[in-house]
């Protein structure tokens, strides 16, 4: 079962910081603002964010991301990580562990349906990335949690 999450509950908890870095030379004025915190994003990075927030369950690649907003990979992976203050691939490992999170806290789920809706295929590398974030094993999470 997707979870579909929006933007500014991702930013909640991955932005580097109001308002991010301003425009600088070379990025697009373009900027969105998002949630009530007033966080502004480059449009660009928005999409991408979005996309994530919509699809995390999925394998997006990063260069199919990048033709879609229209700029080179190495370009993105440079605007992300100075609007955002860290890599695509950790900001996408990050949204998976709040998701995994989420469910973890508020189903009842097995781990390895968790597994699968966040989009890992093995539960054991799931179990490993998850123990190694947050100190614990999803079981015992979920535990604490509820």
């Amino acid at each position: 079962m997707p979870v579909a999450l929006s933007a500014a509950f991702v930013l909640h908890y991955d932005f580097k910081g109001e308002g991010g870095n301003g425009a600088r030379e070379g990025i697009s004025s373009k900027r969105t603002r998002v949630g009530a915190q007033g966080i502004t994003l480059d449009h660009r990075i928005r999409l991408i964010i979005d996309e994530l927030a919509h699809n995390h369950s999925t394998k997006l690649r990063l260069p199919e991301l990048a033709v879609r907003v229209n700029l080179s990979v190495r370009r993105v992976e440079q605007l992300f990580v100075e609007e955002t203050g860290i890599t695509y691939v950790a900001f996408r490992r990050r949204l998976r562990m709040r998701v995994a999170e989420g469910l973890l806290e508020h189903s009842t789920q097995e781990v390895k349906d968790v597994t699968e809706a966040i989009g890992y295929k093995a539960a054991a590398f799931f179990c490993r990335e998850f123990k190694k974030n947050h100190g614990c094993t999803a079981l015992t999470f979920r535990r604490n949690k509820s």
